[in-house]
């Protein structure tokens, strides 16, 4: 695919390997970047082709490709950092760098903001059947304009309702806890490093996670995906739930059993949901399976993994990225590894 660079003798060398995926709309700044590193853009990169493109370069730039020890270990010796463009590095065998002295970066905090308004902007479509009249009216259906009542679809305040965060003790837990209490809401968490019943400084308790199914008018998750939480919110969870409450998922898809979500929604263990994430393991992530339960469900939003793709999140990209270059040559190390 298209590539494009800059040059200048006395910097390291730096590819990206799909820089299409942060700058598909062309508005960003890379000049930060450019100041630290000669330049080598790709817009995407398949696997086969990854091994070619990091020859003679210093550092690897990546969004969400994985890059398995087979990968890493072939990488040249010249490769001494590879940039996770995001906040997760699952995708990177941090083993396999470690044994080959490669440091590894990523970016736990660019998403922040943007990741709290979706949670944000998820609670307040819910409350108010938002999509669902979004979509009677697109359709030119007036039948909630016409009665003008929206008869049983869920309509109601968010204030003095409860918020669970599954493992969201996080700076984007921390920052959506601020916003709903500023709303009027209650927030409890789960925790893999908080006993259950300690407080936070901000007044969230930490409770466990059968209370906090049992609880909450509003879940979401926060956790990362490893071996403990992949497949663990499913039906089991799920039927703990009130049968007025919402379940949110913007972390990472394989948490949630969709297939038991699918089934107890049909059964109305549930009200709905809004989902932002699906697969795992490529770049961009997979999409939601053209078969699944979920295309067409009125009590669901759905929207295309969009969390972290506003303009200013994905230029904090490139101006946190370029701090992490600094951070790693002053430091020789990685913030991962």
């Amino acid at each position: 695919m298209r590539a494009s660079s800059t040059a200048a003798s006395d910097l390291p060398s730096l590819v990206m390997l799909n820089a299409g995926r942060i700058n598909f709309d062309g508005k960003l700044d890379f000049s930060p970047l450019e100041k630290l590193a000669n330049i080598t853009q790709y817009d995407t990169t398949s696997e086969e082709q990854i091994i070619e493109r990091v020859q003679g370069h210093d550092i690897v730039l990546n969004k969400e490709m994985p890059l398995p020890s087979h990968i890493v270990n072939s990488f040249p010796p010249s490769v001494k950092l590879i940039s996770e463009l995001g906040t997760g590095y699952n995708n990177i065998s941090t083993s396999s760098c470690t044994s080959k002295s490669i440091s590894v970066n990523s970016l736990p905090t660019y998403a922040t903001s943007a990741m709290s308004q979706q949670v944000i902007t998820s609670i307040l479509a819910l409350s108010s059947s938002l999509h669902t009249q979004i979509i009677s009216l697109t359709k030119n259906d007036r039948t909630y304009m016409s009665q003008c009542h929206l008869g049983p679809l869920p309509h109601s305040e968010v204030s003095s309702k409860t918020l669970g965060l599954i493992g969201g003790l996080g700076t984007i837990g921390t920052s959506v806890t601020k916003t709903a209490q500023s709303m009027g809401m209650n927030v409890i968490s789960t925790s893999s490093s908080k006993p259950v019943g300690h407080s936070t400084d901000i007044g969230v308790e930490v409770v466990d996670v059968e209370r906090l199914f049992k609880e909450s008018d509003y879940v979401s998750i926060h956790c990362p995906l490893n071996k403990d939480t992949e497949g663990m919110v499913g039906k089991r969870l799920i039927e703990m739930m009130k049968p007025t409450a919402f379940l949110i998922n913007t972390s990472r898809g394989p948490i949630l059993n969709s297939e038991d979500l699918i089934d107890c929604l049909k059964r109305g263990v549930i009200a709905g949901a809004a989902l932002d994430v699906y697969g795992e393991g490529s770049a961009p992530p997979p999409a939601l399976e053209e078969g699944s339960g979920l295309w067409g469900m009125e009590k669901v939003i759905l929207t295309p993994h969009i969390g972290w793709q506003r303009l200013e999140t994905r230029q904090r990209i490139v101006d946190m990225t370029a701090e992490g270059i600094v951070m790693w040559r002053e430091e020789g190390k990685g913030n991962v590894c």
